[in-house]
């Protein structure tokens, strides 16, 4: 059986309703909401999504992403030209 590339979409962003991968969400995340509401609406929430829809929430969970990781790396970089100019 072949399993379509919406499917994955739904199961990636069935994760994303429950937390953050960087365990603190941002303030502006439209995730946060739907964190807050019982597990039961949240999923029939993700069921009734259009493909458009759902591309939408992954599109900023992924630029989210990028950024996140992006800022990290940088702040890790910092840090270690902090510790080898001691």
């Amino acid at each position: 059986m072949k399993v379509s590339n919406n499917y994955y979409k739904t199961e990636n962003l069935s994760g994303l309703i429950f937390a953050c991968p960087f365990n603190n969400a941002l303030h502006t995340c439209p995730y946060n909401s739907l964190r807050q509401i019982e597990i039961d609406d949240r999923i029939n929430f993700v069921e009734n999504l259009t493909y458009s829809e759902i591309d939408s929430f992954l599109y900023y969970h992924e630029n989210c992403l990028a950024r996140r990781d992006s800022l990290n790396r940088k702040n890790k970089v910092m840090k270690e030209n902090i510790v080898y100019s001691l």
